[in-house]
């Protein structure tokens, strides 16, 4: 893959400034923080979000920021610590009480690839399909979206709606970037000869079935009704059903495919510890959220999990006050399983027993997850379970942490509809095209209204009081068995 020089880079983040629709103001900086992290080393981006690899430029503000493992705590001066607390109180001036948000993406997103100007929002850099102010052109079915603007965020406000911090991380498996012939290279040691001989009549069935996926995805008609896309989507959904057996065993077979960037996020996650410390540091006495979508919830919940563990030994009072600054953590399409987000739980509590708000929302009918959490290749045979198909757990609920259904049930009601319509909102539910259902979570409005209202009306939103109120959680959802 080809990195841009700092001169090019700069050179690409000042032509995608000229072309934005929202200029900012003279001196002011846009109302959101950008970070990189390729395995554990850290990245300023440019203002467009390219990745420099170079030494941090300290005037230029870009470079890399160091690598950041467990339990190194990046030093007061150091470049990490002074580009972080600089940058987010630059771009707060006007902050007041509005939210403090943590971005944190999913699976297959790569800050390394180049924003292009000419192309906007159709790289896999996550700064510039998810962390971007641009209203268009999505989304659409690469399933691009404004988070920022979808959670109420202003580009150039000073911060008086708040400030937004996108995390970007690698999460694409080497086999997409280097190449399959050297993926199975590396894989051929471990490899079966039946395995061997497999593979290749499970790659032609996958290459055979692209063509007319892509071709039936890019045929959905725009704008979408149920009247001109019913056909479509049954298309699409036939050619999806029957790659999943393909996928299913290739993934079996060169299991690095989801594992890699699965375990790539626990390096991620304590460069995110580092990031809630800096950005507690510069903005004191305030929350700090978290807002992260499918694989991204392994990010978050590794870092509250290594936070909490840290917290926990000789000396670590900073680490202790740190975790008391989370404030409230939105999962939407989490594929974290639910193992390891009860294990976070139970540590934290340890430190601080009534611990973070965390709001799980959840999709019935997800086919990503379904497929590539529950059956690809869980990252142990024993896991089945993802929070975002199938929430925290069975039976009484957990004091701190709320399962909500975005979909219908299974006979057609919509419990958490019924219970948003007298309030003035709703959500959208399920995409039209049922594949996306995973992505929808961010790319329907009305469901980012609703997880801005739970950032920014913090009262109305609190789990407890939604329990009084009787906010519907989950309906039936069915647990794969594990082990």
């Amino acid at each position: 893959m080809t990195h841009l020089t700092r001169r090019e880079a700069l050179a690409v983040a000042a032509s995608l400034a000229a072309s934005q629709a929202l200029p900012a103001a003279e001196g002011e900086r846009t109302a959101l923080l950008r970070l990189s992290v390729v395995g554990g080393e850290a990245f300023a981006p440019t203002d467009a979000g390219d990745l420099v690899p170079a030494a941090y430029d300290p005037a230029e503000r870009v470079g890399t920021l160091g690598v950041l493992a467990a339990p190194d705590l990046a030093a007061a001066g150091s470049d990490f610590r002074t580009y972080v607390e600089t940058a987010a109180r630059e771009r707060t001036p006007r902050l007041r009480d509005a939210p403090v948000v943590v971005l944190v993406h999913g699976f297959l997103a790569d800050p390394r690839e180049a924003v292009r100007p000419d192309a906007p929002q159709r790289s896999n850099n996550p700064h510039d399909f998810s962390y971007h102010y641009s209203a268009g052109p999505g989304p659409y079915w690469r399933h691009t979206a404004s988070w920022p603007l979808g959670l109420g965020f202003a580009a150039t406000d000073g911060g008086a709606a708040g400030l937004a911090v996108g995390f970007g991380w690698n999460s694409t498996p080497d086999l997409l970037t280097r190449g399959f012939g050297a993926a199975l290279a590396t894989a051929r040691a471990r490899l079966s000869w039946a395995d061997l001989l497999a593979l290749p009549v499970d790659l032609l069935a996958l290459a055979a079935a692209t063509p007319d996926i892509v071709a039936a995805a890019k045929a959905i008609p725009v704008p979408m009704t149920v009247g001109r896309v019913s056909k479509g989507v049954e298309r699409l959904d036939d050619l999806l059903t029957a790659v999943e057996g393909p996928l299913a065993k290739l993934g079996d077979r060169l299991p690095d495919v989801y594992r890699e960037p699965y375990e790539r996020a626990d390096r991620a996650a304590w460069v995110l510890v580092n990031t809630l410390r800096s950005l507690a540091a510069a903005l004191p006495d305030r929350p700090i959220d978290f807002f992260c979508h499918s694989l991204g919830s392994r990010v978050v919940v590794q870092a509250l999990y290594q936070l909490a563990v840290a917290a926990q030994k000789p000396g670590a009072g900073e680490l202790k006050v740190l975790l008391g600054r989370v404030g409230r953590v939105v999962i939407v399409g989490g594929a974290e399983y639910t193992a390891p987000a009860r294990r976070m739980l139970a540590e934290v509590r340890k430190v601080r027993p009534g611990g973070p708000a965390v709001y799980n929302f959840m999709a019935r009918r997800d086919r990503v997850l379904g497929l590539l959490a529950q059956r690809f290749h869980p990252v142990e045979l024993g896991l089945r379970r993802v929070v975002g198909l199938c929430g925290l757990t069975p039976g009484d609920p957990d004091p701190g942490w709320i399962d909500l259904q975005l979909d219908a049930d299974a006979d057609g009601t919509h419990p958490l509809n019924a219970w948003l319509k007298p309030r003035g909102m709703a959500v959208e539910g399920v995409h039209l095209t049922g594949v996306l259902n995973h992505w929808h979570y961010f790319t329907g409005a009305q469901n980012m209204d609703l997880f801005r209202a739970l950032l920014r009306d913090r009262a109305a939103w609190d789990i407890a009081r939604l329990r009084k109120e009787r906010i519907p959680e989950r309906c039936r959802v069915t647990w794969p068995a594990e082990g």
